[in-house]
């Protein structure tokens, strides 16, 4: 703990957060509980200069670490991931769609005050991916992805998050594919 105390500064953003999820899960002493206050600020700092705006993969992993993790992040440093994000457009593969869309629907609602044209457009082009490579992700993925889109949709009343072809087609995977009551029931629980 002492050698990641000196040397946390050395570590790129994905190391970080790791380290604060193994960090999270230790028993309390001063070292630990420094460290608990420390990692956040030292992400947080580090996201503006150690970000690879050219790697998509890491943005998503950086967004879903924080998004789903404990770690306070200014919104500063999350409208900057998720510009990043919206600048790649929809050279996404389905999984990263629908991690990102996973990420967002977890997102606090403060984070979407003053950025809703950004959010919008990152959410536009995760559903556009989806919609387009439907039959690229198992149903299981697809369903919960659906599901976690539309509870945001009821909770937060974002238009984004409510795609009606993407609705349809999941339930038409239900119906074509026999894939039996129970998920026809999930499905049908969702929307």
């Amino acid at each position: 703990l002492h050698h990641i105390k000196n040397n946390i500064n050395d570590l790129n953003l994905q190391q970080i957060s790791f380290l604060y999820l193994l960090i999270q899960r230790m028993d309390s002493t001063p070292l630990v509980d420094a460290l608990k206050i420390a990692i956040p600020v030292v992400f947080d700092l580090n996201i503006s200069l150690k970000l690879d705006h050219e790697n998509p993969d890491e943005l998503r992993i950086i967004l879903k670490h924080v998004t789903q993790g404990n770690m306070r992040v200014s919104k500063k440093s999350i409208m900057n991931l998720i510009s990043t994000l919206t600048l790649h457009g929809t050279t996404y593969d389905v999984y990263g769609a629908q991690s990102i869309m996973h990420s967002l629907c977890k997102m606090h609602p403060t984070y979407y005050e003053n950025n809703m044209h950004t959010i919008e457009k990152l959410t536009q082009n995760c559903v556009s991916i989806l919609n387009s490579n439907f039959d690229e992700s198992n149903f299981k993925n697809m369903e919960q992805t659906i599901w976690r889109m539309l509870r945001k949709f009821k909770i937060s009343n974002i238009p984004a998050f409510f795609d009606e072809p993407l609705c349809n087609k999941i339930v038409k995977s239900v119906i074509e594919n026999d894939l039996g009551f129970i998920s026809a029931y999930y499905v049908l629980r969702s929307l």
